[in-house]
């Protein structure tokens, strides 16, 4: 890097919000702000469905495991007619 070149006017530093803090914000930067507070309200929305999803999906595989347990056990296969639709160890992954 150059001696000569640098990142930042002198006197960038000092003021850089472009406002005065007793006057406000202007206008920029309440959209700005706006439009943050969307993005991270969307980009939270979708963690939270995707991890309703993803829960979901645990939830499945975990009573169909159950199953599968229930099935290997003596008289499981009685019990697993008894308790609902029919189930196949074999056919489930």
């Amino acid at each position: 890097m150059s001696a000569n070149l640098q990142l930042f006017p002198s006197g960038a530093a000092e003021g850089w919000t472009g406002w005065d803090a007793l006057s406000g914000p202007p206008a920029e930067m309440n959209t700005l702000r706006s439009f943050v507070n969307d993005r991270l309200t969307a980009a939270g929305e979708e963690i939270l469905r995707v991890f309703g999803e993803t829960l979901a999906q645990y939830r499945e595989q975990i009573d169909r495991q159950r199953r599968q347990l229930d099935s290997l056990k003596p008289g499981g296969s009685e019990r697993l007619r008894a308790a609902g639709p029919s189930f196949s160890p074999r056919s489930a992954h």
